[in-house]
């Protein structure tokens, strides 16, 4: 969704040049603030770190867990993530 912000008068009182130099044009995520990233849990760092040390997986599996572990939409747990990422990324 977008939003106009700015401090414009009426259409008709200006020129259409100079109405759209006054007023922007922003997504509302910009408007509003964006949120702030989910972290991890401690157990859920430690059980990472565990993770990749004692089973030896990439980086790219532990980032792709994190960023599944994280989504705000349906976030997994870590068992989940887990699985899901050995299907697509392997170890």
């Amino acid at each position: 969704m977008w939003v106009f912000v700015g401090t414009a008068k009426k259409k008709s009182q200006t020129t259409w040049a100079s109405y759209h130099s006054m007023v922007e044009l922003i997504h509302i995520s910009n408007a509003i603030g964006k949120k702030t990233m989910k972290k991890l849990t401690p157990r859920q760092k430690t059980a990472l770190a565990r993770h990749k040390k004692t089973h030896g997986h990439t980086k790219k599996h532990i980032t792709e867990m994190k960023r599944l572990m994280l989504r705000a939409k349906n976030p997994l747990s870590f068992t989940q993530a887990h699985n899901q990422t050995m299907r697509t990324k392997g170890k």
